[in-house]
């Protein structure tokens, strides 16, 4: 049943970031490049040379840098084949953040949310758009499910 209402969540949320991402200015044509579960903790508040990171496009870069390269994953943290390339990686520096409500941006600014990011990307400029949403407190995807992404040497 745990499971059923975690998968209930899990789906709710996804609708409503990709609702959140059709109701984006039909003007733009956004393309879809990507999502992902994420579970913001410590870890990615904090750059590689031990700096406090507070502005969100910084925490989202540093949580995909964890997952992807470091292989440190929370619960609800999913791999994504887009940001584990470096240079794709450094793209979010300069996305257009959108969060699903003031919720979502007060819970990455100092809580420890499960989020559903949905990434974009407007044709005209190349410029990437990220789309959050929250879920309820469950993780955004089950950890059991999440593959192991540490590098091998």
């Amino acid at each position: 049943m745990k499971f059923l209402s975690r998968t209930l969540l899990a789906s709710a949320a996804l609708m409503a970031a990709q609702a959140q991402a059709q109701d984006a200015d039909p003007d733009e044509g956004l393309d879809y490049v990507a999502e992902y579960g994420a579970t913001i903790g410590e870890p990615d508040r904090i750059d590689s040379d031990g700096a406090a990171l507070t502005d969100p496009a910084a925490i989202l870069a540093q949580d995909r840098f964890n997952v992807d390269v470091r292989g440190i994953l929370q619960p609800g943290d999913s791999p994504d084949e887009y940001f584990a390339d470096e240079a794709q990686r450094e793209e979010i520096a300069g996305a257009d953040i959108r969060f699903q409500d003031d919720r979502a941006a007060a819970e990455l600014a100092v809580g420890t949310p499960s989020l559903f990011v949905t990434v974009m990307r407007r044709p005209d400029d190349g410029r990437l758009v990220i789309f959050l949403a929250t879920s309820d407190g469950e993780p955004a995807d089950d950890p059991d499910s999440v593959d192991d992404s540490t590098p091998t040497a």
